[in-house]
């Protein structure tokens, strides 16, 4: 059996940027906005970080939503954010396994870690309940947990995403 890797970070972003072009045909607009986002949580600016996430989802077309109700799964914007950060030499786990669950994102970058946990609403007056929940889920899953031993700060990010608006609600950050 055999386990093929990129054999570096260039050929990973340059292949990954190839795919969001392949699967988007706003590649190089996706490429962008992964380097914009971690740009923006390497400098801890949370509020450009959601912006440009908010920015992302408004040029998607209505009809990709209405066709097979994407808007309706958190997968869909995890995996949007996914294949952002994989354009970018970041070191980025999906999905990473805890003895408790599993968290949607970490993603390690400028000697800092970013977990993060992505909930749905179906109405807008969820957004607070829902923010509480992602945090506290981070915390009792302990999905920080397994990167203490880095001593690096950990910021646990919490984010809503609505099914009606088709967009991130908000974000809240706590600093672990």
């Amino acid at each position: 059996m055999y386990h093929l890797d990129y054999p570096n970070y260039e050929v990973q972003s340059s292949f990954n940027a190839g795919l969001a072009e392949h699967l988007t045909k706003r590649g190089k607009e996706v490429a962008a906005t992964g380097e914009d986002l971690v740009q923006a949580l390497g400098e801890n600016n949370f509020s450009v970080f959601k912006e440009k996430i908010q920015d992302l989802l408004s040029g998607f077309p209505h009809i990709w939503f209405d066709q097979a109700n994407l808007g309706d799964y958190e997968a869909w914007y995890a995996s949007l954010l996914y294949l952002c950060f994989r354009t970018t030499p970041v070191d980025l786990k999906a999905e990473e396994m805890t003895k408790h669950g599993r968290s949607d994102l970490v993603l390690l970058h400028e000697n800092q870690v970013f977990v993060l946990e992505l909930k749905m609403i179906e109405y807008e007056t969820g957004v607070e309940k829902a923010l509480d929940h992602a945090l506290a889920q981070i915390r009792e899953k302990g999905y920080a947990n397994k990167c203490r031993n880095r001593k690096e700060p950990i910021h646990l990010i919490g984010m809503v995403f609505g099914k009606k608006e088709r967009e991130l609600r908000d974000i809240r950050v706590e600093k672990n």
